[in-house]
C-alpha cells in the first residue's frame, strides 16, 4: 500500500499510547497515520504496571475489558530485605471503582487491546510497521516529515499535527527541542526464601 501524501495527524510511536490515541482520533472522526519502528507489537516487556487513570483511558476506547482479564489487579506490596519487611504500602481503593490501582500486565498485550480497538474504526487508522520518523520539518500549515520503509526508501509526508510517542528518544520531539534527558537503574535480582502459613517457597527478589 502506498504511503498517503497527507494525513490530518501522524503519530511517531506504535506502543500503547501512540495506538490508543489512533483509536481515540478515530472516535472523533479524525484520521491518523502510526509509525513504528518495531515490525509489530514489541518483544519483551517494557512496561510491566499500568495504573487505574491508563485503564480507564484504555476503557475509552473499549479496551479495557480485555486489559483486566488478562492482567494482575492489586493495591498494595510489600518489600523484604533478607528476612526484614522493608516496605509495605497500600493504595487508596474503594471496591466500588472500576479498575484497580494498578494492574500488571506484559506491554505487548497492552499494544494488541489498543490495536484491535483502533481497528474497528476501518481506514481511518493506518498503522506502518518497520518504518522510522527520520526528519521533521515545521511548516506555516503543519509538518513536512520524512519516514523511511523496510526497504530504505525515504517518504516524505505533510501533516497538520505531529504527535511524538516514540518515548525518550523519539525522533520527533528531538527534531522540535522536546527531547527528554533519562536515566538509568541498575538492578539485581537475588535468589531469596520465604515461608507462609502453608508452606515454605523460594523465589527472587529485586533491588536497586
Amino acid at each position: 500500500m502506498p504511503f498517503p501524501q497527507q494525513t490530518p495527524v501522524l503519530i511517531a510511536g506504535g506502543g500503547p499510547v501512540g495506538l490508543t490515541l489512533a483509536a481515540l482520533l478515530a472516535s472523533f472522526g479524525v484520521r491518523s497515520l502510526v509509525i513504528e519502528n518495531d515490525p509489530s507489537y514489541c518483544t519483551g516487556s517494557r512496561a510491566i504496571c499500568m495504573s487505574r487513570r491508563s485503564q480507564e483511558i484504555l476503557g475509552w476506547v473499549g479496551a479495557d475489558k480485555a486489559l483486566v482479564e488478562k492482567g494482575l489487579s492489586w493495591a498494595g506490596g510489600r518489600s523484604y530485605y533478607r528476612d526484614t519487611e522493608v516496605l509495605h504500602f497500600q493504595m487508596p481503593n474503594d471496591p466500588t471503582q472500576r479498575f484497580a490501582p494498578m494492574v500488571n500486565i506484559q506491554q505487548y498485550f497492552a499494544e494488541q487491546y489498543a490495536h484491535e480497538a483502533a481497528q474497528r474504526y476501518g481506514n481511518l487508522v493506518d498503522i506502518r510497521w518497520n518504518c522510522t520518523v527520520k526528519a521533521v520539518r515545521e511548516l506555516a500549515d503543519g509538518n513536512e516529515i520524512d519516514v523511511i520503509d523496510i526497504n530504505g526508501k525515504t517518504h516524505t509526508i505533510h501533516s497538520d499535527w505531529l504527535v511524538a510517542c516514540e518515548g525518550g528518544r523519539s525522533t520527533g520531539a528531538g527534531a522540535n527541542g522536546a527531547a527528554t534527558a533519562g536515566y538509568a537503574i541498575r538492578r539485581q535480582v537475588r535468589d531469596c526464601g520465604y515461608s507462609t502459613k502453608n508452606k515454605s517457597r523460594r523465589g527472587a527478589i529485586g533491588v536497586v
